[in-house]
């Protein structure tokens, strides 16, 4: 379990791809404190598990279906990627409840920057559109962040959040550009209330 509440940002140092899994590298540009194998790290929002450690240098294995399902698979060496530790019984839970679990790939459609925030612009599927409420949470890229739905956009395909210079600062954010693709995980209290009501569309 985390919060979207992102570290700082790891550098990729490899992904090697097999048949059935592929191991990725990463170094952390920060000091991420103890960390021990087996312990749950969320990479770009979607959780691995620690295999190896060796002088800095994280190693985990991902599977055949994270690679599809979320962006980790098009990442090369030299990439970013935001880095949090899994949360603790009695830890602050400053953003929302994130589990780890990726739900879809977005695009960033676009960008404006000013000095108080960036404006950025996501795509993502329309058949996720129930899960996302104007001044509801999102995880991009495993930051929690707050939706905003605005006047023109197409609500059903897209979505906008303001990010701050801290955030920018600490995450990859900074270097997102339009055509990205980010890992988006919906919130996951959305997800329990429509198994248990189901969801309809309107008439």
């Amino acid at each position: 379990m985390f919060t979207g509440l992102v570290l700082g940002t790891a550098k990729v140092v490899a992904l090697v791809k097999k048949k059935t899994t592929a191991n990725l590298a990463l170094t952390p540009n920060f000091k991420l404190g103890k960390v021990s194998l087996g312990d749950s790290l969320a990479i770009n929002g979607c959780c691995l598990t620690v295999a190896k450690k060796n002088k800095g240098t994280l190693f985990f294995d991902v599977s055949t279906e994270t690679l599809k399902r979320t962006s980790l698979g098009a990442k090369q060496k030299g990439d970013l990627v935001n880095l949090e530790k899994s949360l603790r019984l009695g830890d602050r839970l400053g953003g929302h409840l994130v589990l780890g679990h990726v739900d879809d790939v977005g695009k960033v459609s676009g960008i404006k920057k000013n000095k108080k925030f960036w404006e950025i612009e996501f795509v993502y599927s329309q058949k996720d559109a129930r899960y996302l409420v104007s001044k509801g949470c999102i995880t991009v890229d495993g930051v929690s962040l707050t939706v905003n739905l605005k006047k023109g956009l197409h609500q059903d395909s897209r979505f906008v959040v303001y990010v701050i210079p801290h955030t920018l600062k600490w995450t990859t954010f900074h270097a997102l550009k339009k055509g990205d693709a980010v890992n988006l995980e919906y919130d996951i209290i959305a997800k329990y209330v429509e198994k248990k009501y189901g969801f309809k569309k309107p008439h």
